[in-house]
């Protein structure tokens, strides 16, 4: 999920002002795999891979503000709206609590000496810890659970990418270079802030996906131009948190009619309940 959650965002900030004027379809590579991004009026669908066999794909009715997610190969649906994702956040607190009570009991059985180094280990890595998950470690502040948000420090070098003309920022967190991102402004992309809702009616999905780590702690008033944040559309995204690199490039934007197919759910499909996966997964 996190990757086309990833892709998402940038292409939102890309298409946010188009909505209320025609469809519009974003091309981004994520790692060098392909993913694709559809915005109508008041829906938006995102996939990865390409058109004709897509992967992961996730539907938005900005009417109804509901999230479906379709798994392609075994034909099914899930539907997951606000009151879900608040359970749903209420969930991931619960395993949290419960992983928190496990490594208590596990120290716990530990001599002193031993259980003493432990601690330390775990003080030193909860800061490196994705989220806010340095609150949940053992001795960790409960007060430090809400990620530490990205900030984004102009490098003032410019470049073209994909025909684009860009500002390249360093993104920090904690004071220290997580990565970088490329941004392009709106007027070098043809677009206004006129008729954002769809963007801003996605960003509450966002922001709880984000409360349950799948977003981690990106700054999401960054990319929302209608925030005084706003530091232009993401066209580059390199992310290097934790020694890995992961990047997410928009290639193309083009404007024309998509089908109405693309967003609704296969007549031929079966809905699944999230919740019950969920509960499973603890």
């Amino acid at each position: 999920m996190k990757l086309i959650f990833s892709a998402a965002l940038v292409g939102l900030a890309v298409l946010g002002s188009h909505v209320a004027r025609a469809d519009v379809t974003v091309e981004m590579v994520s790692d060098g795999e392909p993913s694709f991004m559809y915005l109508g009026s008041e829906n938006m669908r995102m996939e990865e891979g390409g058109p004709d066999l897509p992967g992961q794909v996730v539907l938005f009715d900005g009417t109804a503000l509901v999230v479906t997610l379709l798994d392609t190969e075994k034909e099914t649906y899930q539907r997951i709206d606000k009151e879900m994702m608040e359970e749903m956040t209420s969930m991931v607190g619960g395993m949290m609590d419960d992983m928190m009570k496990m490594m208590e009991d596990q120290l716990a059985s530990l001599p002193p000496e031993q259980r003493k180094i432990v601690e330390e280990q775990m003080k030193s890595a909860k800061g490196g810890m994705p989220g806010g998950m340095g609150g949940m470690m053992p001795g960790g502040d409960e007060n430090s659970l809400a990620a530490p948000a990205e900030s984004y420090e102009p490098t003032g070098e410019s470049r073209k990418i994909n025909g684009f003309n860009c500002k390249g920022h360093r993104v920090k967190k904690n004071g220290r270079q997580v990565g970088e991102v490329w941004t392009a402004t709106l007027k070098e992309i043809g677009v206004t802030k006129d008729d954002l809702v769809i963007f801003s009616k996605f960003e509450e999905f966002a922001e709880a996906l984000a409360d349950m780590g799948d977003g981690d702690d990106m700054n999401f008033s960054a990319f929302n131009p209608t925030s005084n944040n706003f530091i232009g559309v993401p066209i580059l995204s390199i992310d290097t948190e934790g020694g890995a690199k992961r990047t997410t490039e928009v290639k193309s934007i083009t404007k024309g009619s998509v089908s109405s197919k693309k967003y609704t759910v296969p007549s031929n499909y079966t809905e699944t309940s999230f919740m019950e996966m969920m509960e499973h997964s603890r």
